[in-house]
């Protein structure tokens, strides 16, 4: 969720605030999903309108209530994040903090889980994968690990103030420890998470409002933190992966951070004009590379960007003033843009199906 977001919204709350006809669920399994992307829009905060949006490439039409028709309910305030493996979908709601696990094919409902402890809402954000669990981070300082067999809290692991992003590289679990509901005081530290013994090993410090975090091509860590958007500035870390150090600070601004190939992230960020930026970075020669590798002309709100290995395509999300509908425009590997769809209300995460 994009905290400078919340402060956009106020006076357009009421003008939404309608109750919508609950949809029947779907008698049978329904049409599996395929060749077309899912979308997940995260909605505006506490309005509980959260949805996704249903991209079918073969007829370039969009469905935006492929979860309403499915479930024959809504899907909460705030959608986060969302993840497939081993055949479920899994997704998390901020405000609504709830985990959803669905059909992957179907979007069938297998299960809805409470991200509630001691009678309060937890908010998680954002979703990884590793050795058949699902570990997922929440604002209330814990990480929670789901078994994905038996669908149960399997443990909950205290790491920092306000965990956000979370990835692995197979070994180890990392999370961004952002602190950013503790403004002014920011946490600025990474935790890594062993994940047999489901437990913090160490805190490695990298700077104020850490977020975007990636397993880069080099295996080390690449941390993205944010400062305190005014002179603190946004930088991008290095976490060496042998001695779990931070060892390097690069000055750029970065908003967000792709593994994109086998020597190259991608990188947006804010160039010296103040505007957002696209360029390759490299890891061996360390310094960005191919400076507006994509266009973002035409961008009303830079809301993020995804790569997709399947498909070999670039996704970038446009949240048009947060209060509109959201746009996807989609670029080819070489930064070309090739087509774009209106999908939701602040497009957060994106899925392609084959």
């Amino acid at each position: 969720m994009n905290f400078r977001k919340l402060l956009v919204v106020s006076s357009f709350v009421l003008a939404l605030l309608s109750c919508k006809k609950e949809i029947p669920p779907v008698e049978e399994d329904g049409n599996k999903l395929k060749n077309g992307f899912l979308v997940l829009n995260e909605g505006l905060f506490q309005l509980n309108n959260s949805n996704m949006s249903w991209v079918d490439l073969a007829t370039g039409s969009v469905n935006y209530q492929i979860f309403e028709e499915r479930t024959g309910r809504q899907l909460g305030d705030t959608g986060n994040d969302m993840l497939i493996y081993g055949g479920k979908l899994y997704v998390v709601t901020s405000v609504s903090s709830t985990l959803e696990i669905l059909d992957a094919k179907t979007l069938k409902s297998i299960k809805q889980l409470s991200v509630v402890e001691n009678n309060t809402a937890q908010q998680p954000q954002n979703i990884t994968a590793l050795n058949g669990e699902i570990y997922f981070s929440t604002f209330g300082g814990k990480v929670w690990c789901v078994d994905t067999a038996t669908l149960e809290v399997k443990s909950k692991i205290q790491v920092g103030s306000n965990p956000d992003k979370i990835t692995n590289d197979g070994q180890y679990i990392y999370v961004s420890n952002s602190g950013g509901l503790n403004y002014p005081d920011y946490d600025s530290t990474v935790s890594v998470i062993h994940p047999v013994t489901k437990t913090e090993i160490k805190k490695v410090t990298v700077a104020a409002n850490p977020g975007e975090i990636v397993v880069g091509p080099d295996q080390n860590i690449y941390v993205i933190t944010r400062g305190n958007y005014a002179e603190v500035p946004a930088a991008l870390h290095r976490i060496n992966k042998q001695t779990l150090e931070k060892d390097t600070t690069y000055a750029v601004k970065a908003l967000y951070l792709i593994n994109f190939s086998n020597t190259e992230l991608v990188v947006a960020y804010y160039n010296s004009s103040g505007n957002v930026e696209v360029a390759k970075f490299n890891v061996s020669q360390q310094q960005l590379k191919t400076p507006n590798f994509i266009d973002l002309n035409g961008i009303t709100t830079f809301y993020g960007i995804q790569y997709s290995s399947a498909k070999n395509q670039f996704y970038v999300k446009d949240a048009n003033s947060y209060t509109n509908s959201g746009t996807l425009r989609v670029y080819n590997s070489s930064g070309t843009f090739l087509t774009s769809y209106s999908v939701g209300l602040n497009p957060n995460k994106v899925i392609y199906y084959e």
